[in-house]
């Protein structure tokens, strides 16, 4: 099992957007505008994608334009997953991209139903407490490696940040692993 989820990575502030020259090296990568729904706010920058397991471990993770929707990274994540299942919110909702997947890689899509929806395909209560673990994944990204934190100005600069940031982070994981303590508990780490 593998939960999915994203958060924004903003490069500049959203007034300056219009007029920031950064990260504008490569045409195809370079950052857009995007809305967060968690924090009701526009933004102009990246996109950090997560698929990681129900203890906590990132197994993939893209950056992406703000302006592509989650579905895109499913399309992409389908190549190097296989007989799983995704658990993820409401933006990976798509009933053709989950026969898809299915037929695809084997891969069985878990998201919560819409309000509107007739058809209810609800997850059950176990999947959304195990879906709360990217969550917790993400405030450690956030709040103790500050990974929305990017002071670069070339593209380079923000990939490499955001990488050394990631793989710190599970080298901590892996430590914590080794010593016999809990795996998502950084403070121990840094106390061995």
């Amino acid at each position: 099992m593998l939960i999915i989820d994203s958060i924004p990575i903003e490069t500049c502030r959203y007034s300056r957007a219009a007029s920031s020259r950064i990260f504008k090296e490569n045409e195809g990568s370079a950052p857009s505008y995007g809305y967060c729904a968690a924090q009701q706010q526009l933004y102009w920058g990246y996109k950090f994608h997560c698929a990681c397991t129900a203890a906590g471990v990132i197994v993939r993770y893209d950056l992406s334009p703000a302006h592509h929707h989650d579905i895109k990274y499913l399309q992409d994540i389908q190549d190097e997953v296989s007989n799983c299942v995704l658990a993820g919110d409401k933006g990976y909702r798509s009933s053709p991209l989950r026969l898809t997947l299915f037929e695809y890689a084997g891969i069985e899509l878990a998201t919560p139903c819409r309000k509107k929806e007739l058809l209810q395909h609800s997850m059950p209560d176990d999947y959304q407490r195990i879906r709360k673990r990217v969550e917790v994944v993400f405030s450690q990204l956030v709040d103790q490696f500050a990974i929305r934190k990017n002071y670069a100005k070339p593209q380079i600069g923000l990939f490499t940040r955001i990488i050394s940031k990631e793989t710190l982070f599970t080298m901590l994981q892996y430590i914590n692993l080794m010593n016999n303590q809990p795996l998502n508990q950084m403070r121990y780490t840094l106390s061995a």
